[in-house]
């Protein structure tokens, strides 16, 4: 909520995979996702989940990174 202007107007999908990206990296950690913010700021998923894999989060931890990168995508055809 302190990093997203618009959270209570995102999807609850959005909102549970940026809770498990902020419990594994940070309020701090993720609020560095500077061009993934503002593509969750637009409701642009598909840029949000491009942006989330262009990190060392998503080298250090690519399981993870996937499965949520995933579970974003899947938002773009609803």
């Amino acid at each position: 909520m302190k990093i997203y202007n618009n959270w209570d107007d995102l999807p609850q999908e959005v909102q549970h995979i940026l809770v498990n990206m902020c419990f594994q990296l940070g309020q701090r950690g993720l609020s560095n996702f500077k061009q993934m913010g503002k593509a969750i700021e637009e409701s642009d998923w598909g840029k949000a989940s491009v942006e989330m894999m262009d990190s060392r989060w998503a080298s250090q931890t690519p399981e993870r990174a996937e499965r949520l990168k995933d579970r974003m995508l899947a938002l773009v055809s609803v």
